[in-house]
């Protein structure tokens, strides 16, 4: 089935819930949105540093191949 079409009243009325306002022009609660935002903070920062120690360790890799390498050709 298709989606209806929305009317003017529920595009703005969606429009203003993305903005962090509800359809009596409201703030929505701030304390949810800065937890969203340190949730998502501390996300990031746990992502960068699994990319660093997959970095390293991707390093320590390579560097224990060429001793390897090294090893076999004496």
């Amino acid at each position: 089935m298709l989606a209806a079409p929305q009317c003017w009243y529920c595009s703005i009325a969606s429009g203003l819930g993305v903005l962090g306002l509800d359809l009596s022009g409201t703030k929505v609660d701030e304390d949810i949105l800065k937890r969203q935002i340190e949730e998502r903070k501390l996300k990031e920062e746990e992502e960068q540093r699994l990319n660093e120690a997959f970095e390293q360790q991707r390093i320590r890799d390579a560097q224990l191949a060429t001793l390897l390498e090294r090893k076999i050709e004496e």
